[in-house]
């Protein structure tokens, strides 16, 4: 019995106390080794009356008080707790401590046993654990991105899965316009979904339900409960798990419903551009004949005056003609090149 009581890696603590003159008072105690490592206090400094109390961490003293009570009153004579020691050397340790009392038959003294297991490590690994938990549930609720992840239990064909977990971020919600209750209903995402976009997901999602693919993507519309509509980009990803009973699915919603819209109008803006400029081509290329006729008609008049004008005024005449002729030629090159863009350009094969 001596070598498991030094041997254990629990730390044991014994002590039996007997009233006198009215107090109790310590007679006789022992330690085992872990009980010492675990405290960090030396066989001298087991004995400084009060030590253990002075290196419990105050918020734990409290609590350790109070529960000491209920062991000195005999309403218990057992209990447990988690505590931390502040130890001399400046460590802090916690411990999962437990108490058990045993009153002697004249009910003037009693043997008392603590015990304590080191779970520092465990509580470090806990806290981080937390702490990790708690950073991916702030991004979880603050990612504008809908999320929607589901433990799923598939069942016989005709009848809905069974859910044996669904979490839904508040994005997820606030794209497809429900609450946390609504969302739990049924087939609603169905429901909201607009009539022409069904057939595609039903498509794609069947391709994932007959493990083809474990993921389907498309941009679908929901309609809100004041009936607005919104254009999303969804996503589904189906994992499932070895032995092929349950499978996990995660989707995603992200709001297109301004890229749409200006998507839209960017292309009836195009749309109208291309039909102005068709319009502009189509007249410029009609006016041809309209634009050219005054133009001949001017050149032929000055051919007509050339014999007639005088000797001094010849030399205005051929500026007017040279001008004429040549406005005529750059009138022909844009009416060319206007109807190229209105697609009424014919070429002839001629000899040169």
């Amino acid at each position: 019995m001596q070598f498991i009581f030094n041997s254990t890696p629990i730390g044991l603590h014994w002590s039996g106390q007997r009233k006198e003159d009215g107090k109790m008072r310590v007679k006789d105690r022992i330690h085992n080794p872990a009980h010492q490592l675990i405290t960090g206090l030396s066989d001298e400094e087991m004995d400084i009356p009060g030590i253990f109390e002075k290196i419990t961490h105050p918020e734990d003293a409290i609590t350790q008080k109070e529960i000491r009570i209920s062991l000195d009153s005999r309403e218990t004579n057992k209990f447990s707790m988690e505590k931390r020691y502040n130890r001399l050397d400046g460590t802090t340790v916690w411990v999962l401590a437990s108490w058990e009392r045993q009153w002697d038959a004249d009910g003037k003294g009693y043997q008392e046993v603590s015990s304590m297991l080191n779970i520092t490590d465990l509580k470090e690994t806990s806290e981080n654990l937390s702490r990790k938990e708690s950073q991916l549930r702030f991004i979880f609720e603050s990612i504008p991105i809908g999320l929607m992840w589901s433990y799923v239990e598939p069942t016989v064909p005709g009848k809905p899965p069974k859910f044996h977990e669904r979490l839904i971020n508040p994005a997820h919600l606030k794209i497809t316009g429900l609450t946390k209750e609504t969302a739990e209903t049924p087939g609603i995402f169905d429901k909201i979904s607009y009539p022409e976009d069904i057939k595609k997901q039903t498509e794609g999602l069947g391709a994932i339900k007959r493990k083809e693919t474990n993921h389907f993507s498309m941009e679908k519309r929901y309609i809100h409960p004041n009936g607005d509509v919104v254009w999303v980009s969804i996503s589904w990803i189906r994992i499932w798990e070895p032995n092929q009973k349950r499978y996990k699915e995660i989707s995603t919603l992200v709001n297109i419903t301004e890229q749409k819209k200006i998507s839209e109008e960017i292309a009836a803006a195009k749309i109208e551009a291309e039909e102005a400029n068709n319009a502009k081509s189509q007249f410029l290329a009609t006016m041809s004949h309209e634009i050219r006729t005054p133009m001949n008609g001017l050149l032929g008049v000055l051919h007509i005056m050339e014999p007639n004008v005088p000797e001094n005024c010849g030399k205005y005449l051929r500026i007017a003609q040279n001008s004429a002729n040549d406005l005529l030629g750059l009138i022909n090159d844009i009416l060319d090149f206007s109807k190229i863009e209105a697609g009424k350009m014919q070429i002839e094969n001629s000899k040169f």
